[in-house]
């Protein structure tokens, strides 16, 4: 379902559904979204596509706050980054592509959706006709938790021709299969919490009024409850005359079951640190995962420090910082550390410098 003009404004969408195949031929869906060019500055620089990854349960369209807090920083400036396009993969088992799947996810998927699916439908998008040539030869992806797993693994590790020419991981757990103890703790915990969870209300509205009572929608800025309240809910199949979250809460909890191969994704990615330069940006907000797993996470980034390109610790943000916008509420909220939602504003502004960083560094070579 696409969003209301206002709700997208100053950007502009278009969806195309398209097919996979990892175990199984399902679909996917990629939206492209582009900035108008009205008070935009023209730049002499290459222009960036952005390919966007989303973590688990975030469905691809709360990435607009930050498309349009970098659409408010590019046309601010003069000569600077330009950004032609920036896409979106839907988890295949999230939003609208999983009402398309709906009945091969009853069938096949209910207990596990591994990382590896969502991987598969990215490499499928990357070799596909979708793209333009221009699009192709300045790819930048950036992905959020468990986003990123899949996006790295969707590349060749075997290659020296990778399609993107950058990476930038936002709160992307950077850890390994010694993790796998904790990993199986989140998920037992997902699934205990998920199964009590209400799935099921008589109107979006109220829908929304429960959202906003629970963690963690109760601290989803507004523009983030819009885009939910446009795009998150369909009628429910038991009872038409109410409505049911599109991306079930068992499929959430199927996405968290590690199948072997979720936590390869780093291993695969310190053999290809040399060809795609890295970026991370982190909370301080140690807020969500088990505290084993941040000191694992910490000692990996120190270990690889010297090889990525650079690390960005965001104080007062925790691991869903791309989802509620405007940090300087933080002024007037005095609970907010200790909130897992916040800073796309913020994270918008690391993006810009991170694009700006890599202008000037080619400029160098």
């Amino acid at each position: 379902m696409p969003l209301a003009k206002g709700t997208l404004y100053p950007l502009a969408s278009s969806s195309v559904e398209l097919t996979y195949r990892y175990d199984r031929s399902l679909k996917y869906i990629a939206t492209r979204y582009t900035f108008s060019s009205n008070g935009i500055h023209p730049s002499t620089e290459p222009a960036f596509c952005l390919l966007f990854t989303g973590g688990i349960s975030l469905n691809q369209e709360t990435w607009v706050p930050v498309m349009k807090f970098l659409y408010d920083l590019i046309s601010r400036q003069i000569n600077t980054v330009s950004i032609q396009s920036a896409w979106t993969i839907e988890r295949p088992n999230h939003g609208d592509a999983s009402v398309l799947n709906e009945q091969a996810l009853k069938e096949h998927y209910t207990t596990c959706f591994p990382a590896c699916q969502y991987a598969g439908a990215i490499r499928a998008f990357l070799a596909s006709d979708c793209l333009t040539s221009q699009e192709r030869s300045n790819i930048i992806a950036v992905a959020h938790s468990g986003g990123g797993g899949s996006m790295i693994q969707s590349l060749d590790p075997e290659t020296t021709e990778l399609p993107i020419k950058g990476l930038i991981l936002l709160e992307s757990p950077y850890c390994g299969p010694p993790a796998e103890p904790y990993f199986t703790a989140v998920h037992k915990a997902v699934r205990t919490s998920n199964q009590r969870r209400i799935n099921s209300w008589s109107t979006v509205d109220e829908a929304i009024d429960w959202m906003k009572a629970h963690l963690p929608w109760k601290n989803f800025h507004p523009d983030v409850l819009q885009i939910i309240s446009e795009t998150y809910f369909r009628p429910d199949p038991k009872d038409p005359s109410r409505v049911i979250t599109k991306t079930l809460p068992e499929q959430e909890t199927a996405s968290f079951k590690n199948d072997g191969n979720t936590l390869n994704a780093l291993p695969q990615l310190r053999s290809i640190l040399h060809l795609l330069p890295t970026h991370l940006i982190v909370g301080s907000i140690h807020d969500i995962w088990p505290s084993p797993l941040y000191h694992l996470t910490d000692e990996n980034i120190e270990e690889d420090r010297k090889r990525l390109a650079s690390v960005k610790i965001i104080g007062g943000a925790g691991h869903y910082v791309c989802t509620t916008p405007l940090f300087v509420r933080t002024i007037v909220n005095s609970s907010l550390e200790q909130l897992p939602v916040q800073m796309p504003e913020r994270t918008a502004y690391e993006i810009y410098c991170i694009l700006l960083a890599t202008l000037k560094q080619r400029s160098k070579l």
